[in-house]
């Protein structure tokens, strides 16, 4: 609908058309548009200001008069009728049916054509001022900018930035987002789990990893709130780095020149390039894996002999007298029937391909050297106590693979490496069921009516091992190179401690599978160590959980 409101002009043009339409009813003629209605001729006298857009609703300028060009009947029929008219000036059809051209009043809006500046206005008929189009997207990452084509273009950059993470360094913008990479958090200290965790950064939770304390005079070092600690090693004298004996903590990381195959804590370089429990060298027995000059003879318990006496397979001197007098020596006080003897020179007989000469003389299996258990007809030096599978005199086998002094059982003190069923929990010292109850395969306590009641049990109240007799014969036996699993089957012993945590032998009885499955309320982290699991899907980047493994933290790396 036109605009009616009252406007001088407006006013001069109706009274006018009025007269016309006077005089036509006077001399009897008639005047109007093509339709003839009275509305449309009207309409066709009123003053039409603006265009389509910002324009509609301008007036013409007051001051100046319309000028005539041409006829017409709607405005738009005059579009580019003026060439020189620009965003400050009308063409419009007048009352009388003729194109003209006004000018927009000085501060009117209008639009220059470019799309990069807002807030145009008229001056001396002149489209222009105003000011640049804002094109700021609150990106930090993108650089602003107006074509005039496009309009607002919003580039990704690389600029620095914040990505407001605790947990990243070098925060740079990348495809339009901010991106920081992960602080790697390491003190250096083989007592403590780092990672970070926002906001605090940097984080160190001591853990109890085996470690190396540097005494070459205590064994099965652990750490314990941070600190590495071993136990004492009794009438032990510190060992020298540069001697060229490989012994105590000494290793191929802390004395490379003493010691140059890389064994774990606890043992040292045997002659066999393997290694051997550290804690047997000078203990009082010839072990003779460690018979050789690297260790210095056992570190003196495999010394020369004297006079005629040579070691015999235990590698105690004796008379090598008794060597081939039709006698066979084997588990006597003087022992020749081993190889470097030629099996008492014949007087003992020879053992097949696949078997090895017991302690006593007898042959049995070789499969059983090394399998993991303890056989007693193996456990003497010439056997090298069933291949480290015995601890020598004085020593027992602990529940980490190891050897810890005998007289720590039932001492009255609770000690780590000895509280498991194999010990019976460091001979109760590590105890603290009721009476009415006794500790299972896990080490949780229970009622021991289970045991041989028919049924065998694994699992939870696990009855199933060798300190209860396999549930009291209700389980089956496993072969010589299996052994059971946390939920009663059998499995290959070569998974325990190969690196791999298998969940069928992931429970105490089997120490977490040798020690490859992290304890409960722990995940294996991106390093193979173990990090508190509650730390995955948190809502924090941990640099030490930050890998394909975990899902990049369960996401929260993303």
């Amino acid at each position: 609908m036109r605009d009616l409101s009252f406007n001088p002009f407006r006013v001069a043009v109706l009274v006018s058309a009025l007269a016309t339409l006077g005089a036509a009813c006077d001399t009897g003629s008639s005047i109007g548009p093509a339709n003839g209605t009275e509305d449309d001729a009207l309409s066709a006298s009123e003053t039409i200001i603006g265009d389509a857009g910002d324009d509609q609703g301008a007036e013409p300028d007051q001051g100046e008069p319309p000028v005539l060009v041409g006829e017409c009947t709607f405005d738009y029929e005059c579009e580019g009728r003026f060439p020189e008219a620009d965003a400050c000036g009308i063409e419009y059809c007048d009352e009388t049916l003729a194109c003209a051209l006004a000018i927009r009043p000085d501060g009117q809006p209008c639009d220059d054509g470019d799309p990069c500046t807002v807030d145009t206005l008229c001056t001396d008929a002149v489209c222009g001022g105003g000011g640049p189009l804002d094109c700021d997207d609150d990106e930090v990452c993108t650089t602003d900018s107006c074509d005039f084509f496009e309009g607002c273009v919003n580039e990704p950059n690389s600029d620095p930035c914040s990505d407001g993470n605790f947990c990243t360094e070098g925060d740079t913008c990348f495809g339009g987002s901010c991106r920081g990479i992960p602080i790697v958090c390491d003190d250096g200290d083989p007592c403590t789990d780092d990672s970070c965790k926002a906001p605090e950064g940097c984080v160190t939770v001591f853990n109890t990893a085996p470690c190396l304390d540097g005494d070459g005079c205590t064994s099965e070092d652990r750490c314990e709130q941070g600190v590495c600690k071993g136990k004492p090693i009794p009438n032990c004298i510190d060992p020298v780095c540069g001697d060229g004996v490989c012994e105590g903590a000494e290793n191929c990381e802390n004395c490379p020149g003493d010691c140059p195959t890389c064994c774990p804590s606890g043992e040292v370089a045997n002659c066999n390039d393997g290694c051997t429990t550290a804690s047997w060298i000078n203990d009082g027995f010839c072990d003779s894996s460690l018979d050789c000059a690297e260790t210095q003879w056992d570190g003196g318990d495999c010394w020369d002999c004297t006079g005629d006496d040579i070691p015999d397979c235990n590698g105690i001197c004796n008379d090598p007298g008794a060597i081939g007098d039709g006698t066979c020596d084997s588990g006597t006080s003087a022992d020749w029937n081993c190889a470097e003897n030629d099996f008492d020179s014949g007087d003992c007989p020879v053992c097949e391909a696949n078997e090895v000469s017991s302690c006593d003389g007898t042959c049995v299996a070789a499969a059983l050297l090394g399998n993991g258990v303890c056989n007693p007809e193996l456990d003497c030096a010439k056997n090298d106590n069933d291949d480290n599978d015995c601890c020598p005199v004085g020593q027992v086998s602990n529940c980490n693979g190891g050897c810890s002094s005998a007289n720590w059982i039932d001492d009255g003190f609770c000690d780590s490496s000895l509280d498991c069923a194999e010990t019976e929990w460091d001979g109760g010292d590590c105890w603290d069921c009721s009476l009415t109850e006794i500790l299972d395969c896990n080490g949780e306590c229970g009622s021991p009516d289970q045991v041989g009641d028919g049924t065998c049990q694994g699992g939870n109240n696990d009855w199933n091992c060798l300190e209860h007799q396999f549930d009291g014969g209700d389980c089956p036996t496993c072969g010589l190179t299996e052994t059971q699993s946390c939920v009663g089957g059998c499995v290959a012993v070569s998974k325990k401690g190969d690196g791999v945590c298998d969940a069928e032998l992931d429970c105490v009885k089997h120490l977490g599978d040798g020690g490859d499955c992290c304890p409960s309320g722990q995940t294996t982290n991106c390093s193979g160590g173990c990090t508190t699991a509650s730390w995955l899907g948190d809502g924090y980047c941990d640099s030490s959980l930050d890998c394909a493994a975990t899902n990049w933290d369960q996401g929260d790396c993303d």
